[in-house]
């Protein structure tokens, strides 16, 4: 975790509105319409994909890194379940992929930080609390 010395709370306020305006940016090319399509691959994507990747994550960062524990490997898995748009930009921006694929994926890449973040915050608490050695319910 990346702590900030005394007085630079500037740092942190300049950080914290770039996150909200990337996230207001992503989120803000969404039509809402799409978000009720009767494919609903978006929603496939979101509720079932995602947490799916989440806990792959979780268990190839149990393999990988053997020093975490179950809380650090799952906020591990947490962090990188969610794609970038940025990373999807050239999926797409591509008219040779069905609109439909575009659209989902415009739509799930610019929602699915928001559904990894509750998990994200879950994950760090739980794992601070391990830290310090206390049990989930004085979390």
């Amino acid at each position: 975790m990346v702590e900030f010395p005394e007085g630079s709370s500037f740092i942190l306020k300049v950080a914290e509105v770039a996150l909200v305006l990337t996230l207001f940016a992503d989120a803000s090319r969404i039509k809402l319409r799409s978000l009720g399509q009767k494919e609903g691959l978006q929603n496939r994507l979101l509720f079932f994909a995602l947490p799916l990747i989440i806990i792959a994550g979780t268990i190839a960062a149990a393999i990988i890194f053997l020093d975490l524990n179950f809380a650090e490997a799952a906020l591990v898995g947490a962090i990188l379940a969610p794609t970038d748009a940025g990373l999807g930009q050239p999926i797409v921006s591509n008219p040779k992929i069905p609109v439909r694929i575009r659209q989902s994926l415009n739509i799930e890449s610019g929602l699915n930080d928001g559904g990894a973040i509750p998990l994200f915050i879950f994950f760090l608490t739980l794992a601070k609390g391990e830290e310090l050695n206390l049990s989930l319910i004085h979390i």
